[in-house]
């Protein structure tokens, strides 16, 4: 892309990726993606061949580089909720796109939004109910180890 003289913004290079790569992408979404790049005279094709997975990174590195992965050093429950906050902010980027796109085709009709994504975990066993960092946070749910 920067080859093309595009510009990229931040994120933008990793968007495009996925609009290229990823299951949940719709055709359309993709043909967009595409069609654009074929603007900006970027070889869809050539670059799709280039693409390389995380496994063949480490797979060079391993065996021509002779590196070692030495694990996450990381908390991990602080890392789950990294992932979580990342997927609910991904929720709320494609719905925010998606309701954006209706309202621009005249499909629904709409004033300015603004699209609220919550993960709330509910504790059938007491009924207690924890926004999920929070119930990160607290290493779980208070009636786990109490004299209920």
């Amino acid at each position: 892309m920067i080859d093309a003289e595009m510009q990229p913004l931040d994120g933008a290079v990793e968007n495009v990726y996925r609009l290229l790569t990823d299951d949940d992408v719709s055709t359309a979404d993709r043909k967009r993606a595409q069609r654009r790049l074929d603007r900006e005279d970027v070889d869809v094709d050539q670059l799709q061949q280039e693409f390389v997975t995380y496994q063949a990174i480490r797979t060079y590195l391993r065996e021509h580089r002779g590196a070692s992965y030495s694990g996450e050093t990381r908390d991990r429950t602080e890392s789950e909720k990294e992932h979580i906050q990342r997927l609910r902010g991904r929720v709320q980027s494609v719905t925010n796109s998606k309701l954006a796109q209706l309202q621009r085709n005249g499909d629904i009709d709409l004033g300015s939004f603004r699209t609220l994504v919550e993960v709330n975990v509910l504790c059938e066993d007491c009924g207690t109910q924890y926004a999920v960092e929070t119930l990160l946070d607290n290493g779980g749910c208070d009636c786990v180890g109490s004299d209920e």
